[in-house]
Order: structure tokens, then sequence, then C-alpha cells
């Protein structure tokens, strides 16, 4: 079996899917796989631990986790466990893009690993990337996940809705980019007029809009806002990004 269908294929595509989910011991990640398990490890979960360990693919942290347990007198506790355990990281997502002649930066991959806020969250939407494309492997739904929702088309093709959230969120960024330089420089005053989202949140509540279109027009500002706040402080870093993903969405 070649390395990159460790986690494409057969049960390692399950396997690979439940460590990218979350931090997991081999233990717990066994008993995802398969629920009714007597023994403590499956050796389906075994086997491909092993091998996305030594291919260098797993995180190590160790992390406490609370489980129900009974006590001696009968009553139900929570009952701190800490172990090792383990998170699928972005490595076979780059072994795959190196194979298909995609190279990302330091600086880029550096970018798509962050946990700051403000920035292409994969990493806070692990489990919103599985849940959105259920039946394809980690890399497809990584992939999809991206163009989806970051690598946005230009501004020619967008609906009418996205162009008026997009136009909005620029002003708000820029807005707060303002207030962020003046609160460096202690010169940030209390504001004298509503900032412009609150502007746009009070104007879109004039509208007679269903419960499915104002969270069509929520989800809408939620995923343009990292993508236009990124795009805004380095362009050509987010251009990159976009090419490269969208290189290995054709080649895919």
């Amino acid at each position: 079996m070649k390395e990159i269908e460790l986690i494409t294929e057969g049960k390692g595509k399950k396997i690979a899917r439940i460590f990218f989910s979350g931090w997991y011991s081999l233990k717990e990640a066994s008993k995802i796989y398969k629920p009714d398990l007597k023994s403590n490890n499956h050796r389906t979960a075994v086997y491909y631990f092993h091998k996305f360990k030594e291919l260098g693919w797993l995180d190590e942290k160790s992390i406490t986790k609370k489980f129900p347990r009974k006590s001696a007198k009968g009553k139900n506790s929570l009952y701190p466990n800490t172990c090792p355990r383990y998170r699928l990281n972005l490595k076979p997502f780059y072994f795959y893009c190196k194979k298909k002649n995609i190279e990302f930066t330091k600086e880029e991959r550096e970018f798509l690993e962050s946990n700051e806020p403000n920035v292409i969250q994969l990493q806070w939407n692990r489990k919103k990337i599985l849940d959105e494309f259920p039946e394809d492997n980690v890399i497809e739904a990584i992939i999809k996940f991206y163009i989806k929702y970051f690598a946005m088309p230009s501004i020619e093709v967008l609906d009418k809705k996205n162009v008026e959230i997009w136009e909005m969120t620029q002003k708000h960024i820029e807005e707060e980019i303002k207030r962020s330089e003046l609160l460096k420089k202690g010169l940030l005053k209390k504001r004298k007029k509503p900032s412009v989202l609150s502007t746009y949140l009070d104007k879109l509540k004039t509208r007679k809009l269903s419960l499915k279109e104002r969270k069509e027009w929520g989800d809408a500002f939620e995923n343009l806002f990292p993508y236009v706040l990124n795009f805004k402080k380095n362009p050509e870093l987010i251009s990159s990004i976009n090419k490269n993903f969208k290189k290995a969405l054709f080649n895919s």
C-alpha cells in the first residue's frame, strides 16, 4: 500500500478521520472505530496508529479528560485520566500535495497551522470539515472545505448578498485596523458613532428576512470575515495559498 493510501483508502480512511477530529488515545480511537469493542485496542486501529506515527503524521500531547465512573459506594463521579493523546496533523496533506508538484512554503504552512483568531481556521474547524464532507477522506475534505469557505472567487461572480457583505466586511475591517492602531498609541477614544458592523446589523433588522435567510446572511459574513481580514493584511500570501488549493482540487 502506498503511504498516502493509508489515509485515503479502506479502513485507514476511517481511522484517519477519527484522529483528525480530535485528541485521542489509541484506546479511545479504537472505541470510536468499533463501539462494541470488548478489548482495549482494536487491531485495525493499532495497525494504522503505528503507521501514522512512524510517518510523523500524529502530534502527541499529554491531555487530561474526565470520564464517568462509579465509586466503591456506587456513586457516579467524573474521574480524570491523563495520558498521551494523538491528533492527525497536516503533514499527510502536504505530502499529498508534494506528490502533485504543489509546494507550500514555511510561511504558508505556519499560517494554515495557526491557532490564532482571525486566521483561516483549519485547526478550529476540524469537526466542521468532517461533518461537511462525511464521505470524503481527510485530504479531500480539507481541500473542498478550504475552497468552499476561504478561496473566494472574484467579486464579479458573487451574488448580490455576498457583494454587499464583502463591501461591508472590508469597511468593518478597515475601521477595526484603525482602532487597533489608535489603541497601540493610547489615542483610542470612545466611539462617537456606531461601528460599521453594528450599523449593518441594525440595517438587516429592518428587512423582512426569514430565520433561514438571517442564518444565511450570518454565515456569509462569518465565512467572508477571516478571508477578507487576512487578504487585507497579506494579499500575496493568501493568493499563493488559494492557488495551491485550487491546483490540489483540480489534481485530485
